[in-house]
């Protein structure tokens, strides 16, 4: 079984009143002078040569969206945000729809006054705006991901025509400038340390401030001498290829990494909620609560499927929670690319407890691998502990009476016996031992014992998501939609 990289998750820390002091002061940026930037700028306006490559880039969209305001267009832009946000729900809504019908009235109302705040005159399209035709379709309930794209076009037309002068501005200069400082190689004297988060077996986590913006971060410190001696650098590359194509807002982002002499420096957003084993050592969740983590887990697992990856260690520590309470998942260390079919991966790793009956009998790592520890985690935070191992006193060895050296003797005696049963419930990492002898899965134990809490929904979600054949479980053949489509999340 592979060794663990990372460590762990980290803690629930109070901010010094010493550094929010230094960070409720304004940072000040090294920038590029403009008249340094030089060919640059050429360079950039080619890059960014249309009115989406700019909206849709994170820093760009904010220099664009100033740009937008001194130009009293805000209700355009206003409107164009409000019916991507329409067009990107998975299942628009009467909400989102009215949201963007509402700022469409606004830009009517404008262009039929031919002024925008009473200050500004505006250019308008040739023609009217359809609102009616849009309320007239939204009134017989048709939520079509196309009910705005007439209107949708002719307002995107007034923003482009002042894409031009954006880019002769000092709005996208002040972008280029930006784009420039951010594209620099980070350095180890640009952090500060503040103080350790975790520790674990291959390194350590400890919180650091960017001193040029203090903003906080967590830095996970691997020694190379570390990486040799247990030959998992294959990993440390693996979680580092993984989290540069990663964007999603339920994985933890990587925002920097870099490496010293000693040690090789991952650095990641802050998550000032703790993990989730912090919560669940306190007891169950609810089943609203449960749900709502369910949620946000299954789609960052679905991220990390899409890229052709196979998580394979879903567990409570490794779920981060933002302050705000959002799920991120994290410790990407035992990630593994998916061959393409018919060749499948029989290498174990995972948590004992947690890991899919598949992996541990060396069958076989698939996508719904990671169903089955959604699985088993979704029970522990509605029971508030793991899946009791339904062999626990039956293996050979398991005697409640023991010497002082019972726990060797309990491990020996298993070794050497006949007992061919097994359970990927076990917290004892032997149990792939046995279960390595068994590939057909002919003597596994996956028996669930339900406290009368799990009930209903909850409980046939466990159950389908626990299905001991990969091809059978919940999401098995058709992934995400399947899931989704379960009750729980109705």
């Amino acid at each position: 079984m592979d060794q663990r990289l990372a460590v762990k998750a980290p803690q629930t820390r109070t901010i010094s009143s010493e550094h929010r002091q230094r960070i409720q002061k304004k940072p000040k940026l090294k920038l590029k002078k403009i008249e340094e930037l030089g060919p640059e700028l050429e360079e950039y306006r080619k890059k960014y040569a249309t009115f989406d490559d700019i909206y849709k880039h994170t820093l760009g969209y904010y220099f664009l969206s100033q740009y937008i305001r001194e130009r009293r267009l805000t209700a355009c832009f206003d409107f164009i945000n409000k019916v991507d946000v329409y067009r990107g729900l998975q299942k628009p809504t009467k909400r989102a729809a009215e949201s963007a019908l509402g700022a469409l009235r606004h830009v009517a109302l404008i262009q039929s006054s031919g002024e925008d705040d009473g200050k500004t005159q505006m250019r308008t399209p040739p023609n009217a705006l359809p609102v009616e035709e849009v309320v007239a379709k939204l009134r017989e309930g048709r939520l079509d991901r196309d009910v705005f794209d007439d209107c949708y076009t002719r307002v995107k037309q007034v923003l482009v025509s002042f894409y031009a002068p954006f880019l002769k501005s000092n709005y996208f200069l002040r972008f280029v400038q930006f784009m420039e400082y951010s594209g620099r190689q980070i350095k180890p004297g640009d952090l500060q340390s503040l103080a350790p988060l975790g520790q674990g077996a291959f390194g350590r986590v400890v919180a650091v401030e960017k001193r040029d913006t203090r903003a906080l971060f967590a830095m996970k410190e691997i020694p190379k001498s570390v990486l040799r001696k247990h030959k998992t650098g294959w990993m440390c590359l693996n979680e580092m290829q993984l989290l540069s194509r990663t964007k999603s807002p339920f994985v933890l982002s990587l925002k920097y990494s870099f490496h010293s002499e000693r040690a090789v420096h991952l650095v990641f957003e802050m998550c000032m909620g703790g993990d989730l084993r912090q919560y669940l050592e306190k007891g169950a969740f609810d089943l609203k609560r449960s749900t709502f983590y369910v949620a946000e887990i299954l789609l960052g697992i679905d991220h990390i499927h899409s890229l052709e990856y196979c998580y394979r260690d879903l567990k409570p520590s490794n779920i981060l929670l933002t302050q705000s309470g959002h799920c991120k998942i994290s410790d990407l260390g035992l990630v593994v690319r998916l061959p393409k079919p018919p060749k499948v991966l029989k290498h174990v790793a995972g948590t004992p407890g947690y890991w899919p009956p598949e992996i541990v009998a060396r069958t076989g790592t698939y996508p719904s691998s990671d169903y089955w520890s959604l699985g088993v985690l979704t029970y522990a935070m509605l029971a508030g502990k793991k899946i009791p191992d339904p062999l626990d006193g039956k293996r050979p060895g398991d005697s409640k009476k023991r010497s002082k050296k019972g726990k060797r003797q309990s491990r020996k005696a298993r070794e050497n016996s006949d007992f061919k049963r097994w359970s990927p419930f076990s917290s004892h990492a032997a149990e792939q031992k046995v279960a390595k002898k068994d590939p057909k899965m002919k003597y596994i134990d996956a028996t669930i014992k339900f406290p009368d809490s799990i009930k209903g929904d909850a409980r046939d979600f466990i159950q389908k998501m626990l299905v001991i054949d990969p091809k059978k479980r919940l999401g098995g053949t058709k992934g995400l939609k399947e899931i989704q489509a379960h009750p729980l999340f109705k």
